[in-house]
């Protein structure tokens, strides 16, 4: 159960090598995106800068036009309900709330903020101009009226100073947009650099794990090849592929030695009862001798009694003759 437990808690060589791509793909991954929100930044700021510029110019152009129709229209020149000054005032008024929320310093602001209040002040002699037209008070319409062209002067005067300083701005920001830009090369480079330095060195140590596990257990396979059973078993401390092959090498030859130690005990067993049944083949061979050599005297002990026996025989025939003569 402890292996299992272990080859599923192990790190694979695959994991290992794609670790460091991992990291260079994820650290570059998040430069990018932080480069690429800080470009939007910019670039919607830039955009900021550009469209109050063109609005600005658009106030100029209400305002222009307001002061031309109140005096042609006190003038008799122009019938009120053909005037468009009205639609001015209005692009005034909703131009100025525009400009106000695209502004992002408060330099921009502090400036703007006169120029909000000229407006203001047009808009509000303008109006006390019509209300002149409509009360036939032609004698303060009139200094409304030139209340509205010296404040358009002013007004003009004031866009001018915020559309150059404006300018000023963008040329700031497209400073910093390339110096971002260099930054983000540089950034770019040396963390290349340092990823390519860690990857060779993590792979380095990676092959060195792999090979010199690799090594020992060709030479423990040589040694084994040999004969050389002995010896320590593998120490392998790499959780890995490597390690698995490592504990399935030291088993097998921890097994092999099991095999060859009971194949040499049955060899013992079979040569002492070798040695038993030539020890009694030795003693059968020795009994059978004996039993050779009294069958031989046996019958050398019969050939000497029927030697005996002829002689007396012939001794008895000798006597009977004898006796018969």
């Amino acid at each position: 159960m402890s292996k299992l437990n272990k080859k599923k808690r192990r790190s694979s060589f695959k994991r290992k090598i794609m670790l460091p791509f991992f990291i260079m793909l994820l650290l570059f991954s998040g430069l990018n995106i932080y480069m690429v929100k800080v470009s939007v930044d910019y670039n919607d700021q830039y955009n900021n800068i550009l469209d109050t510029i063109i609005a600005a110019n658009n106030i100029n152009e209400y305002a222009g036009s307001i002061g031309i129709q109140l005096r042609d229209i006190l003038v008799g020149k122009l019938k009120p309900e053909e005037s468009t000054h009205k639609e001015a005032q209005s692009g005034i008024a909703e131009t100025i709330g525009y400009i106000y929320g695209k502004l992002n310093t408060d330099e921009s602001r502090s400036m703007f903020e006169i120029i909000q209040k000229q407006s203001e002040s047009l808009l509000k002699n303008a109006e006390e101009a019509e209300a002149g037209f409509n009360d036939k008070k032609l004698a303060e319409s009139n200094e409304r009226v030139k209340e509205v062209r010296k404040l358009e002067e002013f007004l003009k005067e004031s866009i001018q100073n915020f559309i150059l300083f404006e300018v000023k701005q963008s040329e700031v920001l497209k400073e910093k947009i390339e110096n971002g830009f260099r930054m983000a090369t540089t950034v770019n480079a040396s963390i290349l650099a340092v990823i390519l330095v860690f990857s060779v060195i993590y792979l380095r140590k990676v092959i060195k794990n792999i090979s010199g596990p690799i090594n020992s257990i060709r030479q423990k396979a040589m040694d084994i090849a040999a004969g050389r059973l002995g010896g320590e078993a593998l120490a392998v401390a790499t959780n890995d592929e490597i390690g698995d092959m490592a504990e399935a090498f030291n088993a097998m030859a921890e097994n092999l030695k099991k095999i060859i130690t009971k194949v040499n005990e049955a060899s013992s067993k079979v040569r002492s009862a070798s040695l038993q049944l030539s020890e009694i083949t030795g003693q059968n061979s020795s009994a059978n001798e004996e039993i050779s050599a009294t069958m031989v005297e046996m019958a050398e002990g019969i050939q000497t009694q029927n030697n005996e026996t002829k002689n007396i025989a012939s001794e008895i025939d000798t006597m009977y003759r004898t006796s018969e003569g």
